[in-house]
């Protein structure tokens, strides 16, 4: 069964900021040349079968069914749901980050 790969606003935008930073401020064009392509084979992994990726870790996440998944090579993920025969990435984030409260900021905004 082929899962179709659907994208919040706020996705895009983190996605689109993360390039922008590798690309124009760090200028290392090589960089976001790599997390994109690593991305896009994460896309082709998940519309194949997104249950082979873990819950997450954080305890509210998983409640909410919410996975991650990892660039091979590099310190980027993304977090997605799965809703019937959609995958919805709901963010991208550097490990580094502090990305379950920036997550949670994202999620509690849409609710209100």
């Amino acid at each position: 069964m082929a899962y179709k790969l659907l994208s919040t606003k706020r996705a895009d935008e983190l996605l689109d900021s993360l390039i922008f930073y590798l690309a124009v401020h760090l200028q290392n064009r090589e960089a976001a040349a790599k997390l994109l392509d690593g991305y896009a084979k994460l896309y082709d992994r998940m519309t194949d079968n997104p249950f082979q990726f873990p819950l997450s870790s954080d305890v509210y996440f998983s409640k909410l069914g919410i996975h991650y998944a990892l660039v091979s090579g590099m310190n980027y993920m993304l977090l997605f749901e799965i809703q019937n025969e959609d995958v919805v990435i709901l963010g991208y984030y550097h490990q580094s980050e502090n990305y379950p409260e920036k997550l949670k900021d994202d999620i509690s905004s849409e609710l209100l």
